[in-house]
Formats: structure tokens, sequence, C-alpha cells
């Protein structure tokens, strides 16, 4: 199953659903080569990968592109790009593309993983901690009824 910030990321691009998986596998080559520490072969491996996913990401303006050209609408991100009266060129696109794909879902992730972690780490043995705070809603903000 795709995280919540994958699946919202990609449906916001207008990435094919069916394209998920992959995409998800080019994103964390991206982020071992620019923050692991892998070996010299996964190096090569991730940076073939990176490059077919920038390829991909240039395909998919362009099939964009002629599909708008056709008359279909124009109900995504990459869509409203290519329609914009400013007029990016297809590598600007393919370059928000291939950088939002990744930012936009691995730090969301991450974060919300990092904080579930913080809570049920910080809990104390008297059940005081940040975790029950949280629950109990007396850490929250109140909002009028």
């Amino acid at each position: 199953m795709l995280p919540l910030p994958a699946l919202t990321i990609f449906t916001l691009i207008g990435f094919p659903p069916a394209d998920s998986d992959r995409i998800k596998g080019w994103c964390a080559d991206k982020l071992e080569v620019n923050w692991g520490n892998p070996d010299p072969e996964r190096q090569r491996r991730s940076a073939r990968n990176m490059r077919a996913y920038v390829e991909y990401c240039a395909a998919f303006v362009a099939r964009r592109r002629h599909e708008i050209a056709r008359g279909e609408p124009a109900d995504d991100l990459v869509g409203a790009l290519v329609t914009d009266e400013r007029a990016l060129t297809d590598v600007e696109i393919t370059s928000l593309n291939f950088a939002s794909s990744f930012a936009g879902h691995e730090t969301t992730t991450n974060l919300l993983g990092n904080m579930l972690r913080h809570l049920l780490a910080d809990s104390g043995p008297d059940g005081s901690g940040a975790w029950a705070v949280r629950a109990s809603g007396r850490g929250s903000a109140r909002t009028a009824p």
C-alpha cells in the first residue's frame, strides 16, 4: 500500500496510479544516492534508476502536453503548468515534477514517522508523557464549540 503523502503528491502531479510503486522506488533511489552510503554498485544502479525517472518525467510532460492539445482536461499540476500563459519549458516542468514528487512525500512520511516515534518514546511511567497529554487533549489548542 502506498503511503498517503506519496499518493497525494503523485495524484496532484497527475501521475497514473499504476506507476506509483515504480515512482516510489525511484524516489527511494534518489534518497539513497543523496543521503545514504551505498556501495559503488548500488550507486551506479541508483544513478541509472534516477536517469530513468527523469526520462519518465520528461515523457509524462510531453504526453500531457499532447493530451491537452487534443482537448483532454488539464486537471492536474502538469496540466496547469503546460497551459499556464507564462509558458514554462518542458525541461522546467520535468524538473519540477522530479523534485516535487520526491520532496512532496518523503519529507512528510518521515516527519509523521518521527513524530509518532517521539510521542511513543516520551511517555513517562505514570502515563503523563507527551503521548498521554496529547491523547487526552490537554496539550491541544481548544476550539470554541
